[in-house]
């Protein structure tokens, strides 16, 4: 039970940082794109 509960939160945690990631990659290429205008 214990480790189906850790695993569900390391999958929580890698999905969190997945969108993380991806916001910030989203707002850097953003401000990319604003600065090439």
């Amino acid at each position: 039970m214990v480790l189906i509960q850790v695993m569900a939160q390391r999958a929580l945690a890698d999905a969190m940082g997945l969108m993380a990631t991806a916001m910030a990659q989203e707002a850097v290429s953003r401000t990319a794109d604003r600065e090439a205008q």
